[in-house]
């Protein structure tokens, strides 16, 4: 009888039905043909191509093998942050449905960029852990949806909640983009290195 490891078992539980299962939902969502493009709409295409860009730098960077060393750790948090994602993704597409309360409008976007900032929270602890913490990779995004939170909950209703969030998240995936380029030419370099030595 065929037995899977409890690592391989974890591992794709994490990476191969949370992450997917989550990004198949919001691409599924921002492909609605029939939703009117909003500033919204832009919200949660931002949302997603975080998520986007997320999951390819997971996939892409992170173990050589594919798999972490951990085998709860990582994938646990992993999980959570795939969660946070999905929650700060729909927190904000919600707004858009028919007849959504207005007075409700700006508890949506708190928490989404509650859970965007709790998301960067975890992604530290993450790279801590794993001892690859980037003061740019990690922290620039954190000190962003940190400062996108604060101002939700502070000036949110003296500002525009969503151009608030279309200009966090926007600056959340450019460095988010900026990661995962630095990070692939960084491993070019060393392998282009392995191969001369």
């Amino acid at each position: 009888r065929f037995c899977m490891s409890a690592n391989r078992a974890f591992c794709q539980l994490a990476y191969q039905l949370f992450y997917p299962a989550i990004l198949g939902s919001i691409i599924f969502d921002l492909a609605d043909p029939f939703r009117n493009v909003t500033i919204i709409w832009v919200c949660s295409l931002m949302i997603g191509l975080c998520f986007v860009v997320d999951y390819l730098h997971l996939t892409l960077n992170l173990w050589p093998d594919g798999e972490p060393t951990n085998l709860v750790f990582e994938p646990f948090l992993d999980i959570v942050i795939a969660f946070l994602f999905c929650v700060s993704y729909f927190a904000i597409a919600r707004t858009g449905a028919p007849n959504f309360p207005q007075e409700q409008v700006l508890y949506n976007v708190k928490v989404c960029l509650g859970c965007l900032f709790a998301t960067h929270v975890l992604i530290v602890i993450y790279d801590l852990g794993v001892g690859k913490l980037s003061s740019f990779a990690d922290l620039v995004p954190l000190a962003i949806s940190g400062a996108g939170f604060v101002c939700a909950l502070y000036y949110g209703a003296t500002y525009d909640p969503f151009v608030v969030t279309v200009i966090v998240t926007s600056m959340v995936f450019i460095t988010y983009l900026a990661r995962v380029v630095f990070t692939v030419k960084r491993k070019s370099i060393a392998r282009a290195t392995a191969t001369v030595i």
